[in-house]
C-alpha cells in the first residue's frame, strides 16, 4: 500500500467536522472541495489488506480471540452436556439429571454467542484497518461502542455467515456420494461469493456509520464508476481467493494427517486451523475495507457524491484539513502485535484438547487407545489377552488387539480366497482365543457357506495361521448381522445362522463338539421374516440357550446336553402392540434393537432388552436353571438409543447404555439385586446402518471397555484400568 499526493483541485482537504457532524453526507463541502477521504492508489486490494496486516498484526488480535472464544464455547458445552447426563453416584444411586432441553439450548446459544464474537471481530477489523489510511490511533472502546451501534449490520451478517456455512454443510449430508461434490463445491463457491458482495454493504455501513440501505445506496453509487467497480471486483476476488486457498490448506493437512493421532497432531491440525483462518478472514476483512476506500477514493474524483466517514471518525479521531492518508511504518508495536496473536493462537488448541479431559468420571479414570483406520461394521470381543475388534475389509477382515498395557496392535488382514465377512464373534476361554461364524463367497461361483474359525487373537486374519476352519452350512449367507451369533465352551461351539433363500428364510442352530466339527448337529429354529434378532450361549453344564425375537415377542429356548432339539421354548416378555423390536416413530433410527444373552456362572441365563412401552432398558434374570421363573431390573436412564451385556468371571451381569455417551451398569451381585452406574465415556459407538454396532467387551481381568467414535471416523477404545471400573 501506499499514499499518492495529488495536486490542484483534487487534493484531499475538507471540512474536518464532516466526519464527527456528517455534513458532506450526499454531497460535496460548500466550499466545493473533495470530501475527507484520502488520496490512496493500490496496485490491488491485496496490497493493501496484506501490507495492513504485515504493519500492523495486532489486527490479528480481534478474529484470533474469536477463535479462542469459539474454543472456549466448546468447552463450556461439553461441561454443561457432562452435568445434564446421568454422571453421578449418590450413596450408590445414580444421580440422573437427564439431558432434558438443557444441553441442546445451551449448545445453540453458545453456537450464537460465537457467530456474534466472530461478526463483531470482523466489524473491528474493518473499523481498525482504515487507522493506517487516516493516520490516527484507534480507540478500542470507540471500536466496541460502534459496533453496538452498528448492531443491525452485525446481525444481518450472522445470518448471512450461517446460512453460508450451514447450506453447503447441509447438502453435503442430504446428497448422495456420487452427487454431493459436484453440487456442494459450486454451492460453497457460491456462498463465498454471496458473503464477499454481502460484505461490501457491511463494510460502508460500519465505515460511514450509518444503516444497510444507505450503505447499500452508496455501494450501488460506486458501482456506476467503472473505476471505482474495478477495485470492488478486485476485493470479492481477493476474498474468493483467501478463503477457498485457506479451506484447501486446512482440508489437505487434515487428509494427510488423517493417521496421525495422539493430542500432539490434534493440537497441531486446530493451530494451523485458528492461524490459517484467523490471517484469511482477517486479511479478507481488510480487503473488502480497503477496497471501499480506494474505490470511494477514485469515485468522488470523479463526481460521485461524497458520504462522510462518521464510523472511523468515532473510532480514531478528526482528520485535520488538507492532511493526506499515509502509512504507519513498522515498529515495536508490530512484534507486539505478532506476539499477542501468536499467544490468542497457543489458547485454541489448549482449549480444543480441554473437553477431552471431562470425557470420563474422575472416579473411572479409564484409558483412551486411539484406533489408526476408520472402523467398517466393527464388533468387539474380550479374550484372555485382551480386547479384540475386527472391522471389515475387502475380502477378508482387519484386527485390533487392545489391553491397557500394551495399547491397540494393529493386525493387518490379509487376502481370502472369495469373500470373506464375519458375522458373529465370541470368546473362546477353552480353545485358541476366538470363535468367529463368517459368511464366505468363493470366487468360483460356488454356494455361498457359513465357516467356523477358530484361531488367536493375532492370528485371525492370515488365513495360514489360523487354528481351525471348518464348513458347517452349505447355504446362502445373510448379510444381516443380528440374525447371526456363536458362542463356545469346554471345546464346544454352537452358532445360529440362516438358512434358505430371501423368500423362505429360516432360522438353525448348529452343534458343533469339537473345533474340527466333523458331524454337525442341526437344529431347525423356524422361519425368520429377517427383522428378528438372535443370540446363543452355552452354560458351564453344556446346555446351549438360544434367545430371538419374532416380531416383538422374545422367545428363550434351550438344548439339553448332548441333545438334537430345542425344549423349553417359552415367551419371556410377550408384547403385542408392537410387531418388532424397534423403538421411535417413523424413520426415528436414534435408537438401536435390543436384544442380547448372557450365563452367569451357575447357569442361569439373563437377557436385557427393551421395554417398547418407553424405551427403557430391562434385565431379565431367570431365577433357576430351567428358567421357570424370572425378576426384573431396570437399568437408569431412561430410554436409552442402545445397549450391551456381559457377564463377569463370577457371574455377574455388566451392561452399557447409549445415550448420548456410554453409561456403565454394574450389578453388585449375580442376582442384579442392585446397580451401580457412571459414565464411562460422552462419545457414542459407531453404527452399521441404523444399528450400534457391538461396542462393549470385558477381558479375563474383568475390565469393560467399548468402542466409541471420538469424532466421524476416528474410532478409539476407552479402557477400564480396574475390574468393572471401580463399580
Amino acid at each position: 500500500m501506499r499514499s499518492t499526493p495529488t495536486d490542484g483541485r483534487h487534493a484531499p482537504a475538507g471540512d474536518p467536522g464532516a466526519l464527527t457532524t456528517g455534513a458532506g453526507v450526499d454531497r460535496a463541502d460548500t466550499d466545493g472541495s473533495s470530501p475527507v477521504t484520502p488520496s490512496l492508489l493500490f496496485g490491488s486490494a491485496a496490497d493493501g489488506s496484506v501490507g495492513e496486516v504485515r504493519r500492523r498484526p495486532a489486527l490479528l488480535l480481534p478474529v484470533a480471540l474469536a477463535f479462542v472464544a469459539a474454543a472456549l464455547v466448546g468447552v463450556v458445552g461439553v461441561v454443561v452436556r457432562a452435568w445434564t447426563t446421568p454422571t453421578l453416584l449418590n450413596d450408590g444411586v445414580l444421580v440422573h439429571a437427564a439431558e432434558s432441553g438443557a444441553a441442546e439450548l445451551t449448545s445453540l446459544l453458545l453456537g450464537v454467542v460465537a457467530g456474534v464474537l466472530t461478526v463483531a471481530a470482523l466489524g473491528g477489523v474493518v473499523l481498525a484497518a482504515p487507522a493506517v489510511a487516516f493516520d490516527r490511533a484507534l480507540r478500542v472502546r470507540e471500536v466496541v461502542r460502534e459496533l453496538a451501534r452498528r448492531w443491525a449490520v452485525l446481525l444481518v451478517g450472522l445470518v448471512g455467515l450461517s446460512l453460508a456455512t450451514l447450506v453447503p454443510v447441509a447438502l453435503a449430508v442430504l446428497l448422495p456420494m456420487p452427487l454431493a461434490p459436484f453440487v456442494v463445491v459450486p454451492a460453497l463457491l457460491a456462498a463465498v461469493l454471496l458473503v464477499a458482495g454481502g460484505g461490501r454493504v457491511a463494510v460502508a455501513a460500519l465505515l460511514h456509520g450509518v444503516g444497510l440501505r444507505t450503505a447499500a445506496r452508496r455501494v450501488r453509487e460506486l458501482r456506476r464508476c467503472d473505476a471505482a467497480r474495478t477495485q470492488l471486483g478486485r476485493g470479492r476476488v481477493l476474498v474468493l481467493t483467501v478463503m477457498t486457498g485457506a479451506a484447501a490448506l486446512v482440508v489437505a493437512v487434515r487428509w494427510l494427517t488423517a493417521d496421525a493421532d495422539g493430542l500432539v497432531w490434534t493440537a497441531a491440525r486446530d493451530v494451523l486451523q485458528a492461524v490459517v483462518g484467523c490471517i484469511a478472514l482477517t486479511v479478507a476483512a481488510a480487503g473488502l475495507t480497503w477496497a471501499h476506500i480506494s474505490a470511494t477514493s477514485v469515485a468522488e474524483r470523479q463526481g460521485v457524491p461524497p458520504l462522510a466517514w462518521r464510523g472511523v471518525a468515532r473510532v480514531t479521531g478528526t482528520l485535520a484539513r488538507g492532511e493526506r492518508g499515509r502509512a504507519a511504518g513498522p515498529g515495536w508495536s508490530a512484534a507486539a502485535g505478532w506476539a499477542s496473536a501468536a499467544a490468542a493462537w497457543a489458547l485454541v488448541p489448549l482449549l480444543a484438547v480441554a473437553p477431552t479431559l471431562p470425557q470420563v468420571t474422575p472416579a473411572l479414570r479409564p484409558q483412551v487407545l486411539a484406533l489408526r483406520d476408520f472402523m467398517a461394521a466393527p464388533m468387539t470381543v474380550g479374550t484372555a489377552d485382551g480386547v479384540l475388534v475386527l472391522e471389515h475389509v475387502d475380502r477378508g477382515m482387519d484386527t485390533f488387539l487392545c489391553s491397557p498395557e500394551e495399547g491397540c496392535e494393529h493386525g493387518r488382514g490379509m487376502a481370502e480366497s472369495g469373500r470373506f465377512q464375519y458375522a458373529a464373534v465370541a470368546a473362546d476361554p477353552d480353545g485358541p482365543g476366538v470363535v468367529i461364524l463368517a459368511g464366505v463367497l468363493p470366487d468360483d461361483g460356488a454356494t455361498a457357506r457359513y465357516d467356523l474359525v477358530t484361531c488367536a487373537p493375532t492370528d485371525c486374519t492370515d488365513p495360514d495361521r489360523r487354528t481351525t476352519q471348518v464348513r458347517i452350512a452349505e447355504e446362502s449367507a445373510s448379510h444381516n448381522p443380528a440374525l447371526h451369533a456363536v458362542a463356545a465352551r469346554d471345546g464346544a461351539y454352537a452358532a445360529v445362522h440362516p438358512v434358505g433363500g430371501p423368500r423362505d428364510q429360516e432360522l438353525a442352530l448348529t452343534l458343533c463338539a469339537t473345533a474340527r466339527c466333523p458331524e454337525p448337529v442341526t437344529v431347525p429354529f423356524g422361519p425368520t421374516s429377517g427383522d428378528d434378532v438372535v443370540d446363543v450361549e452355552i452354560a458351564p453344564d453344556g446346555t446351549v440357550w438360544v434367545l430371538r425375537s419374532q416380531g416383538a415377542l422374545v422367545h428363550l429356548a434351550r438344548v439339553e446336553p448332548g441333545g438334537t432339539a430345542l425344549t423349553g421354548v417359552q415367551v419371556l416378555e410377550p408384547d403385542t402392540e408392537h410387531d418388532s423390536l424397534y423403538y421411535g416413530q417413523g424413520d426415528d433410527y436414534r435408537y438401536s434393537r435390543v436384544l442380547a444373552l448372557a450365563v452367569r456362572g451357575d447357569g442361569r441365563p439373563v437377557v436385557l432388552h427393551r421395554d417398547l412401552s418407553d424405551g427403557g432398558i430391562e434385565l431379565l434374570g431367570c431365577a433357576d436353571a430351567a428358567c421357570s421363573t424370572t425378576t426384573s431390573s431396570r437399568l437408569p436412564g431412561g430410554a436409552a438409543r442402545g445397549a450391551e451385556l456381559v457377564v463377569d468371571g463370577s457371574g455377574r451381569p455388566l451392561a452399557a447404555t447409549v445415550d448420548p455417551g456410554v453409561q456403565l451398569h454394574a450389578c453388585t451381585d449375580d442376582a442384579c439385586s442392585d446397580v451401580r452406574s457412571a459414565l464411562l465415556s460422552t462419545w457414542t459407538p459407531p453404527r452399521s446402518s441404523s444399528e450400534f454396532v457391538p461396542f462393549l467387551a470385558i477381558d479375563a481381568q474383568d475390565r469393560p471397555a467399548v468402542l466409541v467414535e471420538r469424532q466421524l471416523a476416528e474410532a478409539v477404545v476407552v479402557y477400564c484400568r480396574e475390574p468393572h471400573c471401580g463399580l
